[in-house]
């Protein structure tokens, strides 16, 4: 099990969909990290994948249930500060979807000891960075600041965890801030509404189906109150996560800790139980058409157990694949875009870092005179090459080494430390989750790849999309 984004910064580009509301997603980042390592290619097949305790993180838990993790790196005056709470958009009550985007939002205003926007305007002063994200998991908080400014950061942060003050003028100005962002990230863009519809047509009861950010008419209907509850009712210690990377150690975080985290009250109700997803049975196509659109898209998913789900060895087997499929140098690119020139783009990603399941993508975007079923024609032959024919042992070992050297890239920076960590323990895994994972893709054979391309291939329920060029009204 290892921390993994939503859905990969690649196929959103290609989709020009916009991004996730987490700007600092460590595997955005690691998405990024092994297409410039593809381009490099051979010449970093000799770096040693990271040790096995590479994070060298230290936890301890303080007396009302909050746990801490401290990840010492060699960053002299600079720490990373995050704040994870264990649910997310996926935990909005039935009916009023938003609700966590919502408080994330009313955060940044006052409590009892700081006025609205203050928050902010203190990090700032102090030479600090600060933002937040929703995710269907996880709502956390963050700032970068000097190692000597860390104590206003957690002051300020334990602060709110309990104190935010909810006004009636305050929760309106935020709804119609929520909305304006809807309308910019979904509603006037074609491929949002797209994803959109996708996503929901890809879960019938689990709350994934749902928009982080909520549907409008479930934004427009929520009430100060019912937002006020949820934030009283979960926010709190027991649900809550602090990570602390960079020039830090447990021995000097701990007395910080008690002096700001410590002093919150112990609370925090856990988030009711998700709705299981039921067996899917039927094949599903969702097509749109929008006369915004330039190009037309094509992507199919299939259904795969996340690293979170107890599948962490079935993960690592399908990140291999898509590193094979995948990327400048991925078979799909080499086969659809350079041989054949039937597309502009092609390429594979696993989206595997929810807590309750994922999906195997592949995608293409059709050349100029292509219709878009003989690009999935072409998508499919290829996975079916892999099924049948298998791969090469060197094919293998060159996506493990480029995993290796991407998380070498990734462990460079504070805020993408911080991420893996946080993100992977709030979600129930662990330390040994992350530092094993390179280890565990590095095991997988060219067998294991060949027999993941066969299950994908078996699956019969696949959500298929397609978005095309519509004729102007």
């Amino acid at each position: 099990m290892i921390p993994r984004a939503s859905s990969a910064t690649r196929h959103r580009r290609l989709l020009r969909l916009p991004t996730s509301r987490d700007p600092t997603s460590s595997w955005q980042r690691l998405a990024e990290c092994l297409r410039v390592v593809s381009v490099v290619g051979i010449s970093l097949c000799a770096l040693t994948p990271p040790a096995a305790a590479g994070l060298g993180a230290e936890t301890f838990t303080l007396a009302n249930g909050m746990r801490v993790v401290a990840v010492p790196m060699e960053r002299p005056g600079v720490v990373h500060h995050a704040v994870y709470y264990a649910f997310g958009a996926a935990d909005d009550p039935s009916g009023q979807s938003g609700i966590a985007h919502f408080i994330e939002h009313l955060m940044f205003n006052g409590t009892g000891t700081t006025t609205d926007g203050q928050y902010k305007q203190i990090i700032g002063r102090n030479g600090g960075s600060t933002n937040a994200y929703t995710s269907a998991d996880v709502t956390a908080y963050y700032a970068t600041i000097a190692r000597d400014r860390l104590e206003t950061v957690m002051r300020l942060e334990a602060d709110r965890m309990t104190g935010v003050v909810f006004k009636p003028e305050n929760f309106e100005a935020e709804r119609q801030v929520i909305i304006e962002e809807r309308l910019q990230r979904t509603d006037n863009s074609p491929s949002g509404v797209f994803r959109e519809q996708l996503t929901a047509a890809a879960w019938q009861a689990h709350p994934y189906g749902r928009p982080l950010i909520g549907w409008r008419h479930e934004i427009e209907a929520l009430t100060m109150e019912q937002v006020e509850a949820y934030y009283r009712r979960h926010y709190g210690p027991a649900n809550a996560l602090l990570v602390v990377a960079g020039d830090i150690d447990a021995e000097s975080l701990r007395p910080l800790a008690e002096r700001t985290f410590g002093k919150v009250a112990a609370g925090g109700e856990p988030v009711p139980p998700r709705p299981k997803e039921p067996p899917h049975r039927a094949r599903v196509t969702v097509e749109m058409e929008d006369p915004r659109v330039a190009r037309p898209r094509w992507s199919r998913q299939y259904r795969a157990r996340s690293y979170f789900s107890g599948a962490a060895r079935e993960s690592a087997s399908l990140d291999v694949l898509a590193a094979v499929l995948g990327g400048a140098s991925g078979r799909l690119h080499r086969a659809l875009v350079v041989r054949h020139k039937v597309a502009l783009a092609a390429g594979a990603y696993f989206d595997g870092g929810k807590r309750d399941g994922g999906f195997f993508l592949v995608y293409a975007m059709p050349a100029d005179g292509t219709d878009v079923s003989e690009v999935e024609e072409a998508v499919i032959a290829e996975l079916r090459r892999v099924a049948e024919e298998g791969v090469e042992e060197r094919e293998v070992q060159r996506a493990a080494y480029r995993f290796a050297a991407g998380e070498i890239y990734a462990r460079d920076d504070v805020s993408t430390v911080a991420e893996f960590v946080g993100s992977t323990l709030i979600k129930g895994g662990t330390l040994q989750d992350i530092d094993g994972y390179i280890e565990m893709v590095r095991s997988i054979s060219a067998a294991d790849v060949a027999a993941s391309a066969r299950t994908l291939l078996a699956e019969q329920a696949t959500v298929t999309g397609i978005l095309r060029p519509g004729d102007a009204e």
